[in-house]
């Protein structure tokens, strides 16, 4: 039982309900609510109850508040971080109210959760960093969803070059540095890509949308990659072979937000080929054998600015979490 000065509430009942990552985590308790004084509950009390600062007041939370676990809460129970979502009240009988509260939250408690350590920016300068195999089990404490949904398709481009003994496309230069080599070929073909889209699920209260002095936003992070190619191996691919192409921030529900964040891997590292070009802006050739060739080709794509995309994970264990669960796809 809480009391204060104004009012009294005791917990009558209560169920819980607990899911897998992706789930919400619910409380639902029910209290009567009653006057100190003895006089009925009025409906003026709604607004009055959540906000009592008479001493022991409010003997219920507003919305928004933090369950009052005891002591604070130690990191071993969903019930900490749970947050009040909605208050349903009632008169059902007597000069008192009932009081039904709904506390949720998106955290989930695990003790045998694994992450992949290499999460802060920088920290991922090769394939190790990317081996699942090497996951550890992390402390017990809270966790949130990741999962990553890859989208297969492929473009079109044309080939004045193919093998044998053609130099194919480096995903760390723009420009190739000479002549391709190969075989006239003058074909059109498919290049295979996966497009990556990579949903988290982060805390505004870890992550703000927009950053302040101290905290860099989500909004930040999603801006400085946009456009980017990968400057180190980032979901298993390696430096130079994804581009960030776009992101959506998605309001689930109180403090939670999804972020849904898409890059592209190509097959040819987003290169296509180009014939060098005479004075007359058509394509230079030369006569071998009888046979007109092109004079120079090679392969070209457009100049991006590098970005460590690895600075997307949160840099504790719920970004190695995350990480590990979009390798897996499980949190175990």
């Amino acid at each position: 039982m809480k009391t204060s000065s104004i009012y009294e509430s005791s917990l009558k009942s209560y169920t819980a309900t607990t899911g897998e990552i992706w789930d919400i985590h619910s409380l639902t308790e029910t209290h009567l609510v009653k006057r100190v004084d003895g006089q009925f509950m009025r409906p003026n009390d709604i607004a009055t109850v959540p906000t009592d600062s008479t001493t022991g007041g409010p003997v219920l939370p507003r919305i928004g508040n933090l369950y009052e676990y005891p002591s604070g809460g130690i990191n071993t129970t969903q019930l900490e971080w749970m947050r009040c979502r909605s208050i349903q009240w009632g008169q059902p009988e007597g000069k008192g109210m009932q009081a039904v509260v709904r506390w949720e939250t998106r955290y989930f408690y695990a003790t045998t959760a694994k992450g992949m350590t290499a999460v802060a920016p920088g920290s991922n300068t090769g394939l190790n960093g990317e081996n699942w195999n090497s996951a550890v089990i992390l402390d017990s404490t809270k966790f949130l969803p990741c999962e990553l949904l890859p989208v297969f398709q492929s473009r079109n481009v044309k080939l004045y070059r193919d093998n044998p003994s053609m130099t194919g496309p480096s995903p760390g230069l723009d420009v190739s540095t000479g002549d391709i080599g190969g075989s006239e070929k003058l074909i059109d073909q498919d290049v295979r890509q996966v497009g990556m889209k990579l949903r988290l699920v982060f805390d505004c209260y870890a992550t703000p949308i927009l950053a302040s002095s101290a905290v860099t936003g989500m909004l930040d992070k999603v801006t400085s990659l946009l456009g980017t190619k990968n400057q180190y191996t980032f979901l298993g691919y390696g430096a130079g072979n994804l581009v960030a192409t776009g992101a959506s921030i998605n309001h689930l529900e109180g403090e939670f937000y999804e972020l849904v964040f898409e890059a592209l891997y190509d097959e040819y590292f987003h290169h296509s080929q180009f014939a060098l070009s005479a004075s007359d802006g058509r394509p230079e050739m030369i006569s071998s054998g009888g046979t007109s060739k092109y004079k120079t080709v090679y392969w070209g794509r457009p100049v991006r600015a590098q970005a460590d995309f690895n600075s997307i994970w949160p840099a504790n264990d719920i970004g190695k979490n995350q990480k590990y669960q979009a390798y897996t796809g499980r949190w175990w």
